[in-house]
């Protein structure tokens, strides 16, 4: 079960990997901007699918605060799931929620390539520069120049 949005470009990886026959997702909105939480998770995308019984993988990308994958624990728990494993890429030191598996601990904002594009915008609100330093901060923080590129001709006010 991936915990959409940041864990669906990993399941899919996973799903291939272990050889798990069946994926699916649910959907918790936690944040309104970088580093910025709303009050209390909401479940955006409920579950397509039956899991009564079933023994669940529930996959995001990371435990930053762990409030949803707390909030997706007990969701998935008042569907009738009989085992729930939880598995992150990264840990947060600060989450209220220790993964059972998880690939490194962090305490840095992470940006993927498969999000970069999400993230710029929201970058570019909170630092409030010219399109100059805009670029160049973007591209300092790792960011592909094709993807800066790109965003900036898709946007030419930003």
């Amino acid at each position: 079960m991936a915990l959409a949005q940041g864990g669906l470009s990993w399941v899919h990886q996973l799903q291939d990997l272990l050889s798990i026959p069946q994926a699916s997702s649910i959907q918790i909105k936690s944040y309104k901007g970088i580093n910025e939480t709303i009050n209390r998770p909401v479940v955006i995308q409920s579950l397509p699918v039956s899991i009564v019984d079933e023994e669940v993988l529930l996959f995001d990308d990371v435990a930053d605060s762990g409030q949803s994958l707390i909030m997706a624990k007990d969701y998935l728990k008042a569907h009738g799931v009989k085992n729930i494993t939880t598995a992150t890429m990264f840990y947060k030191p600060w989450s209220k929620i220790t993964p059972d598996y998880f690939g490194e601990p962090t305490k840095a904002w992470l940006i993927f390539p498969h999000d970069s594009v999400e993230h710029i915008p929201l970058l570019a609100e909170k630092w409030q520069v010219g399109k100059k330093t805009l670029t160049k901060r973007l591209r300092q923080i790792g960011l592909e120049p094709s993807i800066v590129a790109f965003y900036l001709a898709a946007n030419p006010s930003a």
